[in-house]
């Protein structure tokens, strides 16, 4: 038979296992619920980064385009710097309006 010291032990480490797998699995569902949230920092370096690279394709397409004039070019990418001025706060407000997937 089980003496009473020893059936505390063994409640005192079942509740500490408890304790401790009830935390592994609040960090779990926090680990989940933060990679559902799809937060996008449109001033972060990462994001400026795509954002350079995608307009870098854009100029490198234009460029490779005989067709395209260097004057005409050169319009196109003076508008395109007008229309990107304060591109973030309008992004941040066309993806509070777009649903979850």
């Amino acid at each position: 038979m089980l003496q009473e010291g020893s059936l505390k032990d063994i409640v005192k480490t079942s509740k500490a296992r408890a304790q401790i797998i009830k935390m592994i699995s609040d960090m779990v569902l926090t680990k989940r619920e933060l990679a559902k949230s799809n937060i996008v920092n449109l001033r972060g370096k990462k994001m400026q980064a795509v954002f350079k690279l995608l307009i870098n394709i854009v100029k490198d397409s234009i460029e490779s385009t005989p067709e395209i004039e260097p004057e005409q070019r050169e319009l196109f990418f003076s508008n395109l710097n007008k229309n990107l001025q304060e591109f973030e706060d309008r992004a941040e407000e066309v993806m509070g309006k777009v649903e979850e997937d």
